[in-house]
């Protein structure tokens, strides 16, 4: 009987380390995906500024299309201000807090009130993630990306960004 437990600890034992050996593969297939998304999220954010720079309307709402669908969002799951940059982002156009506040029940969150986005927004300033561009309005810090624009070659006609995103985009 004692040679059968031995036995059973021993098999047990393997499948333990083989386990552990997986889950430590995995964590690392895991980091190196991360790092490919953040690189990813870096050329969108510089694709946006392009796009906004050169004023390319359309280029703008098939990055921001292409971002919405590729990457569903959990509203409801959000930080207060990840959720109004987001809603920023997907936008594309100068908002007030009333606006953002009215989306962002529209994604289905609760409590997120135009003081309390007025709260978000006077935070993601101090970041250097948002910007007031006129009474009430915000809208993407413009600097947020431009990395990205010079890092991927994004050029300075419009036509160059609608290339890159096709390229970017498939």
């Amino acid at each position: 009987m004692t040679v059968e437990l031995i036995e059973i600890v021993r098999q047990a034992k393997a499948r333990r380390e083989a386990s552990v050996s997986r889950i430590s593969e995995l964590s690392d297939l895991l980091d190196h995906e991360q790092d490919e998304m953040n690189e990813i999220d870096e050329m969108f954010d510089g694709l946006r500024i392009a796009a906004r720079q050169f004023g390319d309307k359309e280029a703008l709402a098939e990055i921001e299309r292409t971002v919405t669908a590729a990457m569903p969002i959990d509203w409801a799951h959000l930080a207060r201000t990840d959720a109004v940059l987001a809603v920023l982002n997907e936008v594309g156009t100068p908002m007030s807090p009333d606006q953002i506040a009215s989306a962002l029940t529209n994604k289905g969150r609760e409590g997120d009130s135009a003081k309390y986005v007025s709260a978000a927004l006077s935070g993601l300033r101090q970041a250097g993630r948002v910007e007031n561009v006129g009474h009430a309005l915000w809208q993407v810090a413009s600097q947020r990306g431009m990395g990205a624009i010079f890092k991927y070659g994004v050029m300075t006609t419009s036509d160059r960004v609608r290339d890159v995103a096709a390229q970017i985009l498939g």
